[in-house]
């Protein structure tokens, strides 16, 4: 045991597995819950491992909820065990990870974060029809854990005021994500951004169509010149201007689902949007009706570093002579998502598939496209799918 506290981070890791994981995924026994609570106060080997160990499972103490199959929730465990522990404030200071999902009461948010003074990541979750209300405890948190540097809320309501108190108190985000929240207004959600101007690299926005409060009709991004990975899902405000006005100049990640964007009318506006993002590795376009034209004039030299291009059910057909010119050409391409692009598989004899429609071509499918010495020109009716072709999964 030598020298343990020297140990790598990923050995640790994988120690900690193996005495946490129970024999049987499907049952749960006061054993396997015993050993959790062990291991938390590292009381299974000598002081040195000890040391070496404790910063690393206290790390992201809910990781190991899916190993350990608990049917009692994690949260209040660790909590109870923090309140317990005679070394609760310095336990708590090597949380930098922490997850609230479905199964969370409310009440234990906030006296746990209070415990973790340099928590860096939080999560929290809630995947029911209707938003939970979590107004009061997110104005409460922030004060415990400036350091933040990732925040992400999914299916949450709360008000603008909780957004000036998350600017106020966490001066460090760097990745943002709301993923169909309501509650809030655009005004509030501009002014954090703009609190945000010099550090955010991360922003991604979700909206239900379903809620009537309707986000993202006046967002304000164009101050976000870090940001290096931008997220939008059903912001009507998100059009073909914005294609043509915005400028960020380190963005490599961008995807724009169900927005206001019409290619189809303007395809000068992708074209501009892409020639001002030359380091632009991943673009996704879902409902932004794309077309032939538009990917006939995705040359090298608009798209010199696009690694994955995803389209879905953009509204008009797609010839396979278009999209296997595109992969010969764009070198760099090496994932495309063709999803309810209606272009028949039998268009590309190169690969093989499990549906008469082609929905995916991976680096492997890519290559073999590029290799191919094939001249043959698909015609009209080959890009169509016989109706007595339904598309289904083959069996193997």
């Amino acid at each position: 045991m030598n020298h343990i506290d020297r140990l790598p981070k990923e050995l640790l890791l994988l120690i900690l597995d193996h005495i946490a994981m129970p024999s049987d995924h499907n049952q749960c026994n006061p054993r396997h819950r015993d050993m959790l609570i062990h291991l938390r106060r590292c009381t299974l080997v000598n002081k040195r491992f000890y040391d070496a160990v404790i910063p690393t499972i206290w790390s992201n103490p809910t990781r190991f909820k899916q190993a350990m199959n608990f049917k009692t929730p994690t949260l209040p465990l660790l909590l109870n065990i923090l309140q317990s522990s005679s070394r609760s404030t310095s336990l708590g200071q090597h949380i930098r990870q922490l997850q609230f999902d479905d199964g969370y009461s409310v009440e234990v948010m906030v006296p746990l974060i209070s415990y973790t003074p340099l928590l860096k990541i939080l999560d929290i979750s809630c995947h029911h029809r209707v938003p939970r209300n979590i107004d009061a405890p997110l104005r409460q948190m922030p004060p415990h854990c400036p350091d933040l540097v990732a925040l992400t809320l999914t299916g949450m309501e709360f008000g603008d005021q909780a957004l000036a108190v998350i600017s106020q108190c966490c001066r460090s985000i760097r990745t943002l994500t709301f993923r169909q929240c309501t509650g809030f207004s655009d005004e509030a959600l501009n002014a954090l951004l703009t609190g945000y101007q010099s550090s955010l690299q991360s922003f991604s926005l979700s909206v239900s169509r379903a809620w009537p409060d309707r986000l993202g009709n006046h967002l304000h991004l164009d101050h976000l010149q870090q940001i290096s990975s931008l997220s939008l899902t059903g912001c009507d405000g998100i059009g073909n201007r914005f294609l043509r006005c915005s400028r960020f100049p380190f963005l490599t990640e961008c995807q724009l689902r169900d927005s206001g964007v019409d290619i189809h009318a303007d395809p000068s506006a992708l074209l501009s949007f892409l020639q001002a993002h030359p380091l632009l590795k991943s673009l996704t376009l879902w409902h932004c009706k794309v077309d032939d034209r538009t990917l006939v004039s995705l040359v090298p030299s608009i798209i010199p570093n696009l690694y994955r291009l995803s389209l879905t059910d953009n509204g008009y057909p797609l010839s396979a002579n278009v999209v296997r010119q595109l992969v010969k050409n764009c070198v760099c391409l090496s994932w495309l998502h063709l999803n309810d692009c209606s272009i028949p598989s039998s268009c590309f004899p190169e690969v093989s598939h499990w549906s008469f429609k082609i929905e995916l071509l991976k680096p492997d499918d890519i290559i073999k496209i590029r290799r191919s010495d094939s001249n043959r020109i698909f015609t009209v009716e080959n890009d169509e799918v016989p109706n007595r072709e339904i598309d289904y999964r083959i069996s193997a």
